[in-house]
């Protein structure tokens, strides 16, 4: 495996945030990939301006697809980079309010070291036995978001499955190919007959013929059979009239089958071998898309887990403010709380509780997602290993073009690519229909030079004297009536290119949509970061208010402090969700424009060896 330093394009623009995205990957994935690394090309945005009038072109004539750009095998990044404004506000509500469990486990463990009540102490106390629970240093690793696409990409088994397919269609374009390999042939036949006749001086009743004969033949590409051979022949026979006994026969044959019709021509006796390669291709951008789809999938996988694991972290503390208030009114018991207050806030604490096992529960089973994506042998499913993401979110803005984007997608999705292929194959087959529904009309040709004698020697040197020559011309010509079954073959083919072509129609039309919902997801996603920490922060400072009335507990102040603990809860993983769910829209974004696979600098080299064996990363 090879590691690539991501390129200045693909680095935030501000070093201020704890979060700097790992995207130097190389992939050696099981395929064998030509073309991938052409230059990068210019994005016109001509090209989607005039769309609508593409569009309208393709949908009167199907050969218009021809003119669809060649889109360049390297994706194009055109994302313009992070700003450099940093939202402050954002970046310190995530500091203080969004923290993995190790992290606050420390936090808690300092402060429980330096509180001055016993107020503070219990609930710190409470806190600190929570999130111990969900750190076990003897069974724990650290992974980075970079190390997680690093494994997935090594060891993912959907991945090393969709390998494969180029290679196997590699080798069919051989197998179509060898069609117009030379052939070897050889045969002997040794045929006696012992058989009593009523005449036999007119015919023997024991002959031997010994007839041995071999040759070269060969379909060439306008789809000539050609063919040369060598026959030697021995007879013995007890026929009364037979001069020469044993005799020897040697001939030369020569001879050529020429369609001038049906079956003529190159691009018909190569149409299978250009269908095959057009397959390879197929393959080529299908495992392109499955790895785009699993690189999407870890990464949404990891964040998904950063997010478990920070709502342990509101969870555990929303517990421990609960749990604070049933002890504050447990001690005024009898004095100005009554036990129906008690047991309000012990159902609330219970609920929690319980809130507290699902967070817990869903923490594994991202674990186990992740596992899953990665499929690496250190990471056993069967285990309880705690993985802990070292990588938080980002939340730097990103200066979106919707043009440029779009162009971005069309040029690059692999999905376009294998229906412009798909197309070809289909107009590939129109030709063969129209081929196969002609008449057969075929021109044939052979020549034999002859040698007899009564050795072998001598037949030999007859034939080689050439005095002895026969040539045959066979015209052929052939029609079914009414030819109904190549009319409706070709019918057919027709209709499957047509259908071809509105499938690139409604490709790009995906796409586009794709687009534009990614792009919108993505600024609606960060719009909604600085609205929610600030919501956030309100929600906590309301809820310091509510805990600093020292007054009379009653039962409208009880369930004002139970509703301000949510609400803070609540909101902190309001933004959570935000953060995490801006990160996946960045991911998206470089899914839905086939960017993904450069975005993280994955770069695919052949895995096969020179017998189509895969030697595999």
């Amino acid at each position: 495996m090879i590691y690539k330093y991501p390129s200045p394009m693909h680095m935030p623009a501000s070093t201020g945030s704890a979060f700097v995205r790992p995207l130097s990957l190389t992939l050696l994935a099981a395929a064998v990939f030509a073309g991938c690394q052409e230059p990068e090309v210019a994005v016109p945005r001509a090209a989607v301006r005039d769309y609508s009038e593409r569009m309208m072109v393709w949908a009167d004539e199907p050969d218009a697809l021809a003119s669809l750009p060649d889109a360049p095998e390297e994706p194009v990044l055109d994302m313009v980079g992070p700003s450099r404004t940093q939202p402050a506000l954002v970046a310190q509500v995530i500091r203080e309010q969004l923290r993995d469990p190790r992290e606050e486990y420390e936090r808690i463990k300092q402060l429980l070291e330096t509180a001055t009540s016993a107020k503070e102490r219990k609930l710190y106390q409470t806190h600190f036995d929570l999130l111990s629970g969900v750190r076990v240093p003897e069974k724990r690793v650290e992974l980075s978001l970079m190390d997680a696409i690093h494994r997935m990409l090594v060891n993912n088994y959907a991945i090393r499955v969709s390998a494969y397919q180029p290679a196997i269609d590699a080798a069919r374009v051989v197998e179509a190919e060898a069609a117009f390999d030379s052939t070897f042939f050889f045969n002997f036949t040794n045929d006696k007959r012992n058989r009593p006749s009523s005449t036999p001086q007119l015919s023997g009743t024991n002959t031997e013929n010994r007839v041995f004969d071999t040759g070269l033949r060969k379909l060439l590409a306008p789809g000539t059979q050609v063919q040369i051979g060598y026959q030697w022949t021995r007879t013995d026979t007890d026929l009364a009239f037979s001069t020469i006994n044993p005799a020897y026969q040697q001939t030369i044959v020569a001879s050529a089958r020429q369609p001038l019709l049906r079956n003529f021509g190159i691009d018909f006796n190569r149409s299978q071998i250009n269908i095959r390669k057009n397959d390879r291709r197929i393959s080529q951008q299908q495992l392109r898309r499955q790895i785009r789809d699993q690189l999407q999938a870890v990464e949404d996988a990891y964040w998904l887990l950063v997010q478990a694991r920070c709502a342990v972290t509101i969870q555990a503390e929303l517990i421990a403010y609960t749990q604070d208030l049933y002890d504050t009114l447990k001690a005024r018991l009898g004095f100005d709380v009554f036990q129906a207050q008690v047991d309000q806030v012990k159902a609330q604490l219970d609920s929690r509780k319980a809130d507290f096992v699902r967070v817990i529960n869903n923490v594994w089973n991202t674990q186990d997602e992740l596992k899953r994506l990665m499929n690496d042998p250190e990471f056993d499913l069967a285990g309880e290993m705690i993985i802990i993401p070292t990588d938080v979110p980002q939340f730097e803005p990103f200066r979106v073009d919707r043009l440029t984007q779009l162009q971005s997608a069309l040029d690059n999705r692999s999905e376009l690519r294998e229906a412009k292929l798909r197309v070809e194959n289909a107009r590939i087959g129109v030709g063969v229909a129209k081929n196969q529904a002609l008449p057969r009309f075929d021109l044939a040709f052979t020549t034999n030079a002859n040698g007899l004698g009564v050795s072998s020697n001598q037949a030999h040197r007859q034939l080689t004297d050439f005095d002895f020559i026969d040539y045959t011309i066979l015209v052929e010509f052939e029609v079914p009536l009414g030819n109904r079954a190549a009319r409706a073959a070709l019918r057919q083919a027709r209709l499957a290119y047509a259908q071809a072509a509105v499938v690139v129609r409604q490709v790009i039309e995906d796409i586009c949509t794709e687009v534009n919902v990614a792009i919108r997801r993505l600024q609606s996603e960060y719009d909604q970061l600085e609205p929610r920490a600030s919501s956030t922060i309100s929600a906590r400072d309301f809820l310091n208010a509510v805990r600093a009335r020292e007054q009379a507990k009653t039962a409208e102040q009880i369930n004002t402090e139970l509703g301000a603990q949510q609400s803070w809860a609540n909101e902190r993983a309001t933004l959570l969700q935000s953060l995490v769910d801006y990160n996946r829209s960045i991911v998206n974004l470089e899914r839905v424009k086939g960017t993904l696979l450069k975005y993280n600098n994955v770069v695919l080299e052949d895995q096969f060896d020179e017998n189509m064996e895969y030697v595999g990363p």
